[in-house]
């Protein structure tokens, strides 16, 4: 049976366990299905370390918390921050985020506030680059000639 741990604490506790004892947990991967991990702050820094620990074929990480006590590169992650965000800087110079493709949000007006931790600002900023690179396809693909 699986077990998963909730709350940012329980999640710490548990990834603790398996980083120690990787069989408290079976996990058994279908070679044939890309694994993909994703997760907002805390758990956008713990979806980076599953595709580390669990080799997962790609990560997202939106506005994570840093958590690794060293700069290491990480293949395959993508991470979005939002330059007003305080929780990307949490634990400074202590903690770090691994070097990977970064993808900086717009900087919106007014003061740093927890409001811009927020996952809103976020999914409205992917679903319009989402929204032009279909529709910059749509164009190109008539343009050459196919049906819309």
């Amino acid at each position: 049976a699986h077990r998963v741990a909730t709350g940012s604490w329980g999640t710490l506790d548990w990834l603790r366990k398996i980083s120690f004892n990787p069989k408290t947990i079976p996990f058994k991967r279908d070679p044939d299905l890309p694994l993909a991990v994703a997760g907002h702050s805390k758990s956008g820094d713990t979806a980076t370390y599953f595709k580390k620990k669990f080799g997962a074929d790609y990560a997202v990480a939106f506005c994570p918390a840093p958590a690794f006590r060293k700069k290491e590169k990480i293949e395959g992650v993508r991470m979005f921050v939002d330059p007003d965000d305080p929780v990307p800087n949490l634990g400074k110079p202590v903690l770090v985020h691994p070097e990977c493709d970064v993808v900086q949000l717009p900087d919106d007006p007014g003061w740093r506030d927890v409001s811009d931790h927020f996952i809103d600002p976020v999914l409205k900023f992917v679903m319009a680059k989402a929204t032009e690179a279909r529709y910059e396809t749509t164009e190109t693909h008539q343009a050459a000639g196919g049906a819309g």
